[in-house]
């Protein structure tokens, strides 16, 4: 292979790379079950996967500086500690591929470490082409921005809903939600606003885009992105005016330990007031402080429970129903967060100390390195360091209050990565090493011209001629979109079924996904609710009872691939307390073993409560009226108004079953609050009259 061919798979390595970079927030697909999450994860790895497969072919592997590279060591030992949790994680398959919609696992990581080694790799030796980066995150920044604005003036081509079935109410671009859309802005702030130190027409382009990405940050109310804009436009103006002294940094260490345990110790031990129940529409959108306090604190505790190791990449939402507080169970029900809100509190839980600590010593490693690089940085790549440094702060300041998604998870990593090339030891030293190599290859050229002969140079083997890049460019993508096509043809498919919705047709699309993706949880889980529905519409009992088993088997599915799976157990539960009153009254007892390990899986979930006791009356309704089950009704009913008092339903049930088993005060008492709840109640009415009124 000869240089030339080199340099050309190197060029459409950095290609390929770059056009990730740019499509990654901005790709979606309103055709797929997972609109935006698992499209963007696909660019990275079509692009990534190519780019890397396009380097390891070039002779530049032989040139690899990544071993010298101290944030990568770092980099490397975390990554070993991430799969030994998964290795130990309570849900191997959650923590290897990662949630749907989320895509924190494994092999995301390794995925996001391998587009950042690339960028090491490429840039290393010219580190002010670095500068490509910035401009392609400033061109996707405004993208984001414009689709944002446009939706802010009624021009979007898409009509969004939530899963409620309302109308958005927050814009969120092409990111599907108006925190990641903000994060992602906010941390793309500094890398935009290095171009207004450009000239010509970039410049102008920056300026726009800069207008642009603030009109947006207000439009998304991220309160993510705007501590990410503010975090990281301060920082890269600190930087950009010649660096930061002694003095500065050691109070912005100081000062941002501080206020990390200070947050940290008010998270885990401080009671916030109370506030009333969230929109449901809106739970990864305007939640309230309390909201937040309340996933940081069950972080906290699920750390402390398991420091070693944590309990697995992407396992929080199993852990959340354990420790979650009663005024959650209260306020969400079975609104179940998946993530902590916070990327350290993540880690902490997911990977234990040792994965937080490896994850924060790549962080300090890489924030110290530039900060010491600032004052002696060549005057052109200064500019470039306090971009990615500002770019960095600003990821993690978003990721105080929001979570980890492809597209900004990717931009973590590259920042880290940008860092690395321009401030890591081990990196300015190759390129000092290599800029005396070449000194000393120009001397001794002039040297040959003034008489004296140069040492001769090595010959080198021949090799055969390679491919044209063209081809192998072409090939290396097709066969990374190959493998992108299985899961996103599974997800179109998916996709398909949920816009029929309730109709059968919706059969077919659903068999479609889960033949697909046979790894994927959540289309099973999806597909049992689906039967369920169907077997709960059907008229016929042959035909309900086809439905009831096909849905059971479903959920049954779900729970081999992931035994902790709350909403499949409720699935069984909801499954066999329908096939029980409608179709086999001795179906009870199956049902209450469901609902038993529901309760016991969320013990502070009053829907939960509630759906056993309804259960367990509509047992005693069939049994003759049984005491015993209808004192095991009135059990669970008691606690759902203990965690929801102002749950009416809940009220008037009760006083039913206690007036049924002849306790009239606490009948009276139950419909009492409930009517005082709820006026306009008329069977809460008619039930306290019946009891106040002559025997």
């Amino acid at each position: 292979m000869t240089a030339g061919d080199e340099d050309r798979y190197v060029d459409s390595a950095r290609r390929l790379l770059l056009a990730g970079l740019l499509l990654t927030p901005i790709v979606f697909n309103p055709r797929s079950g997972d609109i935006f999450m698992l499209p963007k994860l696909l660019v990275v790895w079509v692009t990534t996967a190519a780019a890397s497969e396009l380097w390891l072919l070039s002779g530049r592997r032989r040139s690899w500086h990544l071993r010298r590279s101290r944030v990568a060591a770092a980099a490397g030992v975390y990554l070993a500690v991430v799969i030994a949790a998964t290795l130990a994680s309570r849900s191997r398959l959650d923590s290897l591929l990662g949630s749907y919609q989320r895509y924190g696992g494994l092999l995301s990581l390794v995925l996001f470490l391998a587009a950042a080694s690339l960028i090491v790799a490429v840039y290393t030796s010219r580190p002010t082409a670095l500068v490509e980066i910035t401009r392609v995150v400033t061109v996707a920044a405004g993208a984001v921005s414009a689709y944002v604005l446009l939706q802010t003036l009624g021009l979007d081509w898409v009509v969004w809903r939530e899963p409620s079935g309302a109308i958005a109410k927050f814009h969120a671009g092409p990111m599907g939600n108006s925190d990641f859309a903000g994060g992602y802005l906010g941390l793309a702030l500094p890398f935009a606003a290095l171009g207004l130190w450009d000239q010509g027409r970039w410049r102008t382009c920056a300026y726009a885009v800069v207008v642009a990405t603030v009109a947006a940050l207000v439009v998304t109310r991220s309160r993510g992105g705007l501590l990410a804009a503010l975090a990281g436009i301060v920082v890269f103006a600190l930087a950009r005016r010649g660096g930061i002294s002694r003095r500065a940094r050691a109070w912005i260490a100081g000062t941002t330990l501080v206020v990390a345990t200070a947050a940290g110790v008010i998270a885990v031990t401080v009671r916030f007031p109370r506030v009333s129940a969230l929109d449901r529409t809106e739970l990864l959108r305007s939640k309230s402080t309390a909201v937040r306090a309340r996933e940081w604190s069950v972080a906290w505790i699920s750390f402390t429970h398991h420091p070693l190791l944590g309990t697995g990449p992407e396992t929080y939402r199993y852990e959340f129903p354990r420790y979650r507080p009663l005024a959650d169970g209260r306020d969400l029900g079975l609104q179940v967060a998946d993530k902590p809100h916070n990327i350290l509190l993540e880690h902490a839980s997911d990977t234990g100390a040792p994965g937080a600590l490896s994850y924060m010593a790549i962080i300090g490693a890489s924030v110290a390195f530039a900060l010491r690089r600032l004052p002696a940085a060549p005057k052109e790549e200064r500019p470039l360091l306090a971009a990615f440094l500002g770019g960095l702060v600003a990821y993690l300041a978003q990721g105080l209050v929001s979570i980890d998604v492809p597209p900004l998870a990717l931009m973590g990593w590259v920042a880290l990565a940008g860092l690395a090339v321009l401030a890591d030891p081990g990196l300015v030293a190759v390129r000092a090493a290599s800029a005396a190599d070449a000194a000393r290859s120009t001397r001794g050229a002039r040297a040959a011209r003034g008489g004296r002969s140069p040492r001769r140079a090595r010959r080198q083997r021949p090799t055969s001629p390679s491919p044209g890049p063209p081809f192998v460019v072409a090939g290396t993508v097709l066969a990374a979109l190959a493998v992108a096509a299985w899961p996103a043809a599974a997800d179109v498919a998916a996709g398909a079924a949920q816009r029929l919705g309730p109709r059968p047709t919706a059969t077919r699309h659903w068999g479609q996904a889960v033949d697909r993706a046979p790894w994927q949880a959540a289309y099973r889980l999806d597909a049992g609710v689906f039967e369920e529905g169907q077997g709960s519409g059907s008229a016929d009992p042959t035909s309900r009872a086809r439905h009831l088993e096909v849905a059971e088997r479903r959920y049954q599915d779900v729970l081999r691939l992931e035994s902790e799976n709350l909403f499949a157990v409720l699935g069984m539960a909801r499954s066999e307390t329908l096939w029980a009153r409608t179709l086999d009254p001795a179906r009870f007892f199956l049902a209450d073993r469901w609902w038993s390990r529901a309760v016991r899986d969320d013990r502070r979930d009053w829907e939960v409560h509630d759906g056993r006791a309804l259960m367990l009356n509509s047992w005693a309704n069939s049994s003759g009226g049984d005491a015993s089950l209808r004192r095991r009704a009135v059990d669970e009913l008691r606690v759902t108004v203990a965690i929801k008092p102002t749950h009416v339903p809940a009220l008037v049930n009760l006083g039913k079953l206690l007036r049924a088993l002849g306790d009239e005060a606490g009948a009276r008492a139950a419909l009492d609050r409930a009517v005082h709840l709820d006026p306009s109640n008329q069977e809460a009415r008619a039930l306290l009259a019946a009891i106040s009124g002559p025997s």
